[in-house]
């Protein structure tokens, strides 16, 4: 990076703490100065920031509480002050549609980094936003920092499992994007073999739901983790452990991934028909899955408590190897009233 930049002023906008403040790591890794880069949790506290001090970049998530990110852009480049209205504006967000593409160009944004993204992926996108090229920068799939499924030796998938439970290109669709989310938390995990319910074991335990009430069905996505591998995490990316925290940081990471794995699941809708069949919708009504994105939910487990969905449907699990102990990946495919 340029010297410059070293004494940059950046705004920080997300409606998540923990990712507010791994995004500001990341800054101050690149070689920015900690104390030059303010946090904001939502659209109307950052807007506020920006009529008190001057930024020379403001990166925000599209979804924010109070005024998200797109009205944030618009307000700002409305501001008849130069020194508020010519800020690098960057948008940070797991989505990815030409909609959102079109809007946020046309207020004025000068880049969109797409969630999940690798520390490699924000600086690239910062360096392009600094060189003189006033075009607007969106890292294309293939200049992004990738992290390919490297399944562990062992694992193995008959042709038998498939047909009795659930298609290999969908389980690949959320081990890819598990990967890709813990690699922006800095971790490396290698993906086993599919196991039972009976092998699946943790001691937190995050969920959250992709659902198609048209369709009548939803994806429940379960992380469970070890608690040595959830605070070693933590310690890592924010130093001394709280325990709190750690929740909100697996949390986040188990929205990132479902934001990252929504996309792929849209031309799915067959495969899932197959799997949950709906009296009421033929696949032929239906071309596209329109999957909704919740709010994760993340506990402490009690002493044998397992923390995986009730209900009916199909489930696969996947172990995952850390460096400190496994996570496991726990994925329902569930019918629900529409």
């Amino acid at each position: 990076m340029e010297n410059s930049i070293q004494d940059w002023k950046v705004l920080v906008a997300d409606n998540s703490a923990v990712m507010g403040r791994l995004i500001k790591n990341y800054l101050v890794d690149m070689g920015l100065k900690g104390e030059n880069i303010t946090l904001a949790g939502d659209g109307n506290q950052a807007a506020m920031m920006t009529d008190l001090m001057s930024f020379d970049l403001v990166t925000a998530g599209r979804h924010m509480r109070s005024k998200d990110g797109l009205e944030l852009l618009k307000g700002i480049r409305a501001n008849p002050d130069d020194s508020v209205n010519k800020v690098k504006f960057l948008v940070i967000s797991a989505d990815g549609s030409p909609q959102l593409v079109a809007d946020i160009l046309s207020a004025g944004a000068n880049g969109l980094l797409n969630k999940p993204f690798h520390p490699q992926d924000l600086s690239e996108t910062i360096s392009r936003l600094t060189n003189g090229n006033s075009g607007f920068v969106c890292l294309k799939d293939s200049e992004r920092c990738s992290q390919k499924i490297e399944y562990l030796k062992e694992a193995s998938f008959s042709a038998e499992e498939s047909v009795k439970g659930v298609p290999q290109e969908l389980i690949d669709v959320f081990v890819q994007s598990t990967v890709e989310g813990l690699g922006q938390y800095m971790v490396q995990a290698q993906p086993g073999s599919r196991c039972d319910d009976a092998k699946v074991k943790g001691d937190l335990a995050s969920s959250i739901d992709l659902t198609d009430p048209k369709f009548g069905m939803k994806f429940v996505l379960t992380l469970l983790f070890p608690k040595k591998g959830a605070c070693t995490i933590y310690e890592t990316l924010f130093g001394e452990v709280d325990m709190e925290m750690v929740c909100g940081i697996v949390g986040e990471l188990n929205n990132i991934i479902g934001g990252a794995v929504k996309p792929y699941l849209t031309g799915m809708a067959k495969t899932c028909h197959d799997l949950i069949p709906s009296d009421s919708v033929s696949v032929e009504d239906v071309s596209e899955l329109e999957l909704q994105l919740g709010f994760p939910e993340s506990k402490w487990l009690a002493e044998d408590e397992l923390g995986l969905p009730e209900g009916e449907g199909v489930r696969f699990s996947v172990p995952f190897q850390l460096d400190e102990g496994q996570l496991y990946l726990s994925v329902a495919l569930q019918p629900i009233e529409s």
